[in-house]
């Protein structure tokens, strides 16, 4: 017997459901940026991510950077991404 079972009932039920689809996270690392010359300055990273569908998920990421050679490899992304 194949049943398709309701979605959860109450509160507690339903924020258990909605934290099973929400994911964060967050890095430290380095990144090597090459402008006029390469450079390997400290990074951090750090965003959201949700599942949209069985197999859909989408997330927006935040990277920080140190300075290379004045400038910041410094970025906001969003992504969506497929689960095979």
């Amino acid at each position: 017997m194949n049943e398709t079972l309701p979605p959860p009932a109450g509160l507690a039920a339903r924020l258990s459901h909605i934290a099973r689809q929400f994911v964060a996270f967050f890095g430290v690392g380095v990144a090597i940026v090459d402008l006029t010359s390469t450079k390997t300055v400290w990074a951090v990273r750090a965003g959201a991510g949700k599942e949209l569908g069985d197999h859909l998920f989408g997330e927006l990421a935040f990277t920080y950077t140190d300075s290379a050679a004045g400038a910041r490899a410094t970025g906001l992304g969003a992504y969506v991404g497929y689960k095979f």
